[in-house]
């Protein structure tokens, strides 16, 4: 039985720990589903919830959970011996948050109302700074940068600190569902963005040019949703349509191909 249908509501997001031996799934119902992960499958060992809002994205932070709700909240637990307890509730603005990602130590939200905001785990909205137009729907983070997609169908780098635009990317003609930095043994700026267009990218920094990029395109031709680079980097699945996946390998330095890798 996969995680999904082991909650009452439909799962919007699953992301997992460090160490890969939990793994948080965000339900439509408010809830936020703990599964152990082994070498005998996933186990679930606790539910959390709040209130019913929507959980549309979940991070782990050191010892704390935070899950990012439909009406503007972030919740946070924090982990006491073997389980997590309900530690604060954070409002961060009148709307929804579309995803969020940790950034030295701060959370990024993502919002429906175009701006990318910089919160404390203390409660504190430091910063805010309107990227795109329709709403934010996916945010990474490399380095120094941080890379949005939007409902405007581009992809805008941004200073960590002050939130920043240094340079947009229009490669995709409808909105974006994806970005994911690829972790490398290298510490190459590699991501890739996905989109309702039916494509996605696989942008490569040039080494002798910082924020000049090659661009390896593929045209699946119905909308991608999600993107997951393996650990190292080595390979890229790609999710579209109702439930299907291709997985990618580097073909050169700034090529991949489609793999006939079968996943479970």
């Amino acid at each position: 039985m996969s995680i999904e249908t082991r909650t009452e509501g439909l799962v919007y997001s699953v992301q997992s720990n460090k160490k890969g031996d939990l793994v948080s799934a965000g339900a439509e119902d408010g809830t936020i589903t703990l599964y152990k992960i082994d070498e005998n499958g996933s186990t679930p060992v606790q539910k959390l919830s709040y209130n019913t809002s929507p959980i549309f994205c979940t991070i782990f932070i050191e010892e704390r959970l935070v899950g990012a709700t439909h009406d503007g909240h972030l919740l946070v637990w924090k982990q006491s011996q073997s389980e997590y307890v309900f530690e604060s509730v954070i409002t961060v603005f009148q709307g929804c948050i579309n995803t969020i990602v940790e950034c030295k130590g701060n959370v990024l939200c993502g919002c429906s109302d175009g701006r990318v905001r910089k919160v404390s785990l203390t409660g504190e909205v430091s910063l805010e700074s309107l990227i795109h137009k329709h709403g934010v729907t996916s945010l990474t983070v490399y380095n120094d940068y941080v890379i949005s997609g939007g409902m405007d169908s581009s992809i805008k780098i941004l200073n960590n600190e002050d939130l920043s635009i240094l340079h947009e990317i229009k490669e995709h003609t409808k909105p974006i569902r994806d970005c994911k930095v690829c972790d490398n043994e290298f510490d190459s700026f590699v991501f890739a963005s996905c989109s309702d267009d039916g494509t996605f990218c696989i942008f490569t920094e040039e080494k002798d040019e910082k924020l000049k990029f090659s661009v390896d395109k593929h045209k699946i031709g119905t909308p991608c949703r999600k993107l997951s680079w393996t650990p190292l980097g080595y390979a890229l699945a790609v999710g579209y349509g109702k439930s299907d996946v291709k997985v990618y390998i580097p073909e050169s330095p700034n090529k991949w191909k489609e793999t006939p890798i079968v996943l479970p």
